[in-house]
């Protein structure tokens, strides 16, 4: 297991504060895509990335956003990588992630001082929730049935009623998911 914490200063605004969980696991699954292509990794909205092949989790993460007056000023990024599912065996296994993710929270990090939504969009394009069915027991309502329409730049959830209606769940209203 491969585990570590990454301190962020975003320049975001405090609305936009979920933001690095985008952050975070856009930088998990490239670096472990640099690493392991074969793993196909994949982000599994808010807090996993997972092998494309068959959906096991290979990390996880979590995202702590210090607020200043109208922005974030610091974010806290931690984390760890299966290092046994990766088939990263050693000190050379555990040192060339590391390093990939280094370099990908880096580039990710520059690419969110460019645009959030480029961000954004390349987390949804990695997402292997998006056009699923799904089930959500959110907080204060209970219960969301839906298919999962995207995630936008503010980390928020799209799920997409049998309606048409779109909800926006963010990432504090989660309490759990289910594949239906």
């Amino acid at each position: 297991m491969l585990a570590g914490a990454i301190v962020l200063r975003p320049p975001l605004e405090a609305e936009a504060a979920d933001a690095a969980w985008l952050i975070g696991g856009l930088a998990l699954a490239e670096a472990i895509a640099a690493v392991r292509p074969d793993a196909a990794p994949a982000t599994w909205w808010p807090d996993q990335v997972v092998a494309g092949t068959d959906e096991s989790t290979i990390a996880s993460l979590l995202s702590e956003a210090q607020l200043a007056p109208g922005r974030v000023r610091a974010a806290i990024v931690t984390f760890r990588a299966d290092l046994k599912a990766l088939g990263l065996v050693g000190p050379d296994g555990r040192e060339q992630l590391l390093n990939a993710i280094l370099d990908s929270f880096n580039t990710v990090s520059q690419t969110l001082e460019e645009d959030v939504k480029a961000v954004g969009a390349a987390y949804e394009g990695r997402c292997a929730m998006v056009g699923r069915r799904v089930k959500l027991r959110i907080r204060p309502t209970g219960e969301a049935r839906g298919i999962v329409a995207g995630v936008d730049a503010g980390a928020r959830l799209q799920l997409r009623s049998s309606t048409g209606l779109v909800e926006r769940v963010t990432v504090d209203m989660l309490r759990d998911i289910e594949v239906v």
